[in-house]
């Protein structure tokens, strides 16, 4: 695209160079569900969150964290350009067989 548009060849390197000098950085994409979301109960959840973290430390509650986690065999993640401390996400889809883990932790004072 550079030589049809200048008539002039550059190296790989060079293109690379150029990008970066314009505050972009290459880097891996991250998986997110952001999008899918639905907003009014990801901050109800947020708020109950903080909620329980306010009476765990008043003493009032034990609280405990359990989470899932899932490793595909698959790894579909690309790399590609964006401004620096911009991350690009795309939109996580189910295709492949992945291995699920659970995970409870409780923080000892």
């Amino acid at each position: 695209l550079i030589q049809n548009s200048t008539g002039k060849e550059c190296s790989l390197g060079t293109v690379k160079r150029t990008i970066k000098n314009f505050n972009y950085s290459h880097k891996r994409m991250r998986h997110s569900l952001k999008k899918q979301r639905n907003e009014v109960y990801f901050e109800r959840a947020y708020d109950e969150l903080v909620s329980c973290v306010e009476m765990e430390k008043e003493g009032v509650i034990d609280l405990y964290y359990f989470d899932e986690s899932g490793f595909s065999q698959k790894s579909n993640l690309p790399y590609g350009w964006s401004e620096k401390g911009v991350a690009i996400e795309c939109t996580v889809y189910q295709n492949s067989k992945k291995l699920n883990v659970l995970w409870n932790y409780h923080h000892n004072k």
